[in-house]
Formats: structure tokens, C-alpha cells, sequence
């Protein structure tokens, strides 16, 4: 996959362009995915950079840029665009940004979501970008129980220990990139959100390398890696972490020490599920 940041213009011919803010990469984004990838045609997918810093948004980043990336490049979309949080971006009026889009990369068609909204403020809707551009296939909203899946919703379940759930609404696992300390222990990306006291399993990917883990959040906020079948010296390797279960969430500080039930619980859970 191919990454630039807009208005820089590339050589495709034209291409379907995936609008959004992709923070989450949710099973809602994957039917926007599946419409592009019906047409044949190369697909750049646009998103911001740092969502989390969009007006409107929670100042929470869910997956870092990197992450994302990747997740998109194992979808095999074949061009990311990057928009930035800068004036030229944030101040174009709907009108003048689709005018940019089509005179830099000429698509045969946008999808977006029925709530898609662009421009300066957020302005510009899918009414109105049918009406500038013409070709618009627009994806009717994912619900579950009747509610509309997003970001926010996947967001608000990480702090409350309800990472199945959002697990499930994701579509792939909730995913940080950490470089491990001296002592086994980690921290996250400042900006991200941060799960809830207890021990999940997670798989550690090193040099497209796969190992399992237990990963032990305290009840001070500390981060630490137990792993179950790599005993070497992880000490300033980095890792891509997937949080897979949660196997107890600690509310007391008598229950914030690692046991062998959950060393146990974990490898049962990868010996019956990956």
C-alpha cells in the first residue's frame, strides 16, 4: 500500500476514494471497503492523521497511525491518504475541497457512509456532495441493537474492560505498538486511550514473529508482558500487541498480582480460538 498525505497528487488512474476519518477500523468501514473493491478499480482510502484532534472528536487516540496503516495494508487497500490537521485542510469549504479532490485524482466514484460529513466545520453532506461531484455510492449505516456503530462506541468500551465487545465491532483486534522496557513492562502512546486494570490476552507480533501473552495493566496504570512461550530477554524490542480478552478486570489492589490461572486461562483461550 501506497501512503501520501493530500493535496499531493499520484498517478492512478481513476481510482474509487473511501472517504472517512477511520480511527477505528470497524466492521462498518469494512462495507465502504467491500463497495470500492466491487468496481475493479484502484482504491485510495482517506483519513486523517490524527483524528483524535478533530473538533468534536474524543481527545483519545484509539490505534496509532502505524497501526492503522497496517491494517488497511493487510486489506490490500492499494492507496492511503493522509489528511492533516492544518489550516489549509480544516478551512476548505466543502465546495472547494471536492473541487481539489477531483482536480488532483480525477475518482470514478466516492463512497462514504450516510453520515459522512467534509469541509470547513463539517459543512458538507452526502446531499450535498452528490450534488458537486455526482457519483457517490453512499453505504447505508452498520447498526447493532438499533445503534449505529462508531468509533465512540468502540472507544467507550476499552476504559470499562469490555474489550470482547469492542473486539467484536472491530475488524481486527484492538491494536498498540509498545518497545518493552527493562523490567518487562511497557508504556502506552500518550495520547492513547488507556484499557482497565486487569489481564487480558494479547499476542506480541516481533519481526512477523507471533507470540502469546498475558498482559498485566495495574492498578497504578503500570503495563506489563508475561509471556507464555518465549522466555528470551524482550528488553528494548518492539512489539505489536493485540489485545485479544480480557481474563479479569481488578478492582481491588489484593487482586493485582499475576496468577497461574491466568497464564492457564490464556492458553486455553489461544489453544481454542487461534
Amino acid at each position: 500500500m501506497k501512503v501520501f498525505y493530500f493535496p499531493k497528487k499520484v498517478e492512478v488512474q481513476n481510482p474509487v476514494i473511501i472517504m472517512g476519518s477511520f480511527d477505528a477500523i470497524h466492521i462498518g468501514h469494512l462495507e465502504l471497503i467491500k463497495a470500492a473493491k466491487r468496481t475493479g478499480k484502484p482504491i485510495i482510502l482517506m483519513m486523517f492523521e490524527k483524528p483524535y484532534e478533530l473538533p468534536k472528536k474524543t481527545k483519545e487516540m484509539f490505534e496509532q497511525l502505524e497501526v492503522r496503516l497496517q491494517k488497511l495494508s493487510n486489506m490490500e487497500i492499494d492507496y492511503s491518504m493522509l489528511l492533516k490537521n492544518d489550516l489549509h485542510t480544516l478551512s476548505l469549504q466543502p465546495e472547494a475541497f471536492i473541487k481539489e479532490i477531483k482536480e488532483k485524482y480525477n475518482p470514478s466514484l466516492i463512497v462514504c457512509g450516510r453520515d459522512f460529513k467534509f469541509g470547513r466545520a463539517a459543512a458538507g453532506n452526502v446531499q450535498l456532495l452528490e450534488k458537486i461531484f455526482g457519483n457517490v455510492e453512499i453505504v447505508e449505516l452498520k447498526k447493532i441493537s438499533d445503534v449505529k456503530i462508531s468509533t465512540s462506541i468502540i472507544k467507550e468500551q476499552i476504559p470499562f474492560g469490555e474489550l470482547e465487545f469492542a473486539n467484536s465491532l472491530l475488524v481486527s483486534p484492538w491494536t498498540t505498538n509498545v518497545q518493552i522496557k527493562t523490567k518487562n513492562d511497557f508504556i502506552l502512546d500518550k495520547h492513547s486511550i488507556k484499557p482497565h486494570s486487569g489481564f487480558y490476552a494479547a499476542t506480541a507480533i516481533e519481526n512477523n514473529i507471533m507470540y502469546h501473552c498475558v498482559i498485566h495493566v495495574t492498578r497504578k496504570g503500570e503495563y506489563f508482558i508475561h509471556m507464555l512461550n518465549n522466555k528470551e530477554n524482550l528488553q528494548n524490542k518492539f512489539f505489536s500487541l493485540s489485545w485479544w480478552r480480557q481474563l479479569e478486570i481488578t478492582i481491588k489492589d489484593e487482586n493485582d498480582e499475576i496468577r497461574e490461572e491466568h497464564l492457564k486461562a490464556a492458553n486455553l483461550f489461544f489453544k481454542n480460538s487461534l
